[in-house]
């Protein structure tokens, strides 16, 4: 019987991919995450985005 939850499916990324999706340089995907202003995932010395949580993120960013 497999007791693991499904985790809901969600796109992860890399910085290069961010930065390709948003038409910024990956140095300034780095630079929003270290501020703040976008969400990451650190996993060891790799960093990951979740696509929506940054679109998110971003659009609350853009409302003020």
């Amino acid at each position: 019987m497999n007791t693991e939850k499904a985790m809901p499916e969600e796109k992860m990324v890399n910085a290069t991919e961010l930065a390709k999706i948003l038409g910024v340089s990956p140095n300034t995907v780095y630079r929003k995450a270290i501020e703040g202003q976008i969400p990451c995932l650190r996993i060891g010395r790799a960093v990951r985005f979740r696509l929506e949580a940054v679109l998110h993120a971003l659009a609350e960013t853009a409302e003020m």
